[in-house]
């Protein structure tokens, strides 16, 4: 966030986009390599990883999977290669932008001051729209999740 609150400040476009386009938020290689290890050995150990909590890399997790198990990764930004390609499903949960913000606020609200909630949304409209516009097709099932308590599954391929 203080990166972030840096580029709006000094009009940083580049470090703004940086900072805050969540495709630059990962190492998508090491993030396949990792499944790829947590499905063959049924194992695997994470140091410094984001705590939702604290909003801090402070948090070290060990995770074990039964050899029948099923590994369900919750994320944004998740559609588009390498990450598409170590999936065996891929499934897109959609809602309208009103939507997300307000749940955005529930959930972040502990953690982000009020004007980063006001502002994410214009994050949302630059990034994360074009990327799902981009790669919504690499779902194999779409859920329209607008009504919370009644999913729609409008897509299975």
């Amino acid at each position: 966030r203080q990166k972030v609150n840096q580029a709006f400040e000094t009009h940083g476009v580049d470090n703004l986009n940086q900072e805050h386009d969540p495709i630059n938020w990962y190492d998508w290689d090491k993030f396949v390599a990792d499944i790829s290890t947590l499905k063959d050995t049924g194992k695997l150990s994470l140091k410094r990883v984001w705590n939702q909590q604290t909003g801090e890399k402070d948090l070290d997790i060990d995770l074990e999977v039964d050899q029948d198990g099923i590994i369900l990764c919750d994320g944004i930004q998740l559609l588009h290669a390498p990450i598409k390609d170590a999936a065996d499903l891929i499934v897109l949960i959609e809602a309208p932008d009103s939507n997300i913000r307000q749940r955005a606020v529930l959930r972040d609200k502990h953690r982000s001051p009020e004007d980063y909630l006001n502002r994410k949304h214009l994050f949302t409209e630059r990034f994360e729209v074009p990327y799902f516009e981009k790669y919504r097709n690499s779902a194999e099932i779409i859920i329209d999740n607008s009504d919370f308590n009644k999913p729609v599954i409008e897509t299975v391929r």
